[in-house]
């Protein structure tokens, strides 16, 4: 008996189906020259109209929609704002990680460090580059000697080439140094020494006066010379509801990087 070749009325069959559906494509593609433009390209004239002034309004009123958003209430409305940066710091930044409220993987810090010991986290700067840097020191750098009072000068060269250091590495980063928020009386007199905060916090101003891409952030105003309600029991450290408080008000004294990043 002879075999039937079904292979080629298939073939026809395929063909067909193929020229259909091609006919049908082609008809439903919108060509551009059905695209009205008009609407882009009068926005795109405006754009080039505005002057710098105008733009970097724009960019802070939308900026100022998104601090808005930041809900004491709800801390991660507030952390999920920080984007690819590194917080250098002593054992008050280390508790955003003990608290659980950012990554140890941002956070340059440790007990006892001050400002002449950023070098020991070049490995990890290095690693991530991040665009926005923080720094909040003081406190060892008092408890330790670093500053007495007395060598405003010295000190205050310390502090610089810390920076300078720091954007070495991160020539392009923005550097955000933050003003030593004092301790409450029991935490002072501890170490007496601590009332020289204010002292302190206009080296870190001079400092940040003088360098290009360095922004002195007056947190200091958040301890209410001493008085304020977010110490723990030693007078010293931050009880876990203030660092929301803390974040927010660094967040809105600074520029984050658009761009997101994954942990």
């Amino acid at each position: 008996m002879k075999k039937i070749d079904l292979r080629k009325p298939l073939i026809v069959l395929l063909a067909v189906v193929l020229v259909f559906m091609s006919v049908f494509i082609v008809k439903n593609i919108p060509f551009s020259k059905s695209v009205d433009l008009t609407k882009g390209r009068q926005y795109i004239k405006a754009q080039e109209k505005l002057s710098v002034e105008e733009i970097e309004d724009a960019i802070n009123e939308r900026k100022s929609g998104e601090f808005g958003a930041m809900d004491l209430e709800n801390p991660e409305t507030i952390f999920n704002q920080f984007q690819d940066y590194a917080f250098y710091g002593d054992s008050r930044v280390l508790h955003f990680a003990s608290y659980g409220f950012l990554p140890t993987t941002r956070l340059f810090a440790e007990n006892g460090y001050a400002f002449q010991d950023v070098k020991d986290w070049d490995y990890r700067l290095r690693s991530i580059k991040p665009s926005v840097i923080y720094l909040a020191y003081g406190s060892n750098d008092i408890n330790r000697n670093i500053y007495t009072g007395n060598n405003a000068k010295a000190y205050k060269e310390v502090v610089m080439n810390a920076i300078e250091h720091i954007q070495e590495i991160c020539p392009e980063a923005q550097l955000y140094v933050l003003g030593m928020i004092p301790p409450n009386a029991l935490g002072q007199s501890q170490l007496t020494q601590f009332k020289m905060y204010k002292s302190l916090n206009l080296i870190y101003q001079e400092v940040c006066e003088e360098m290009d891409n360095c922004t002195y952030i007056d947190d200091e105003v958040l301890g209410e010379d001493g008085m304020a309600d977010i110490f723990t029991d030693d007078g010293f450290h931050f009880v876990k509801e203030f660092y929301p408080i803390w974040a927010k008000y660094i967040l809105e004294h600074s520029q984050m990087p658009t761009k997101q990043v994954e942990e």
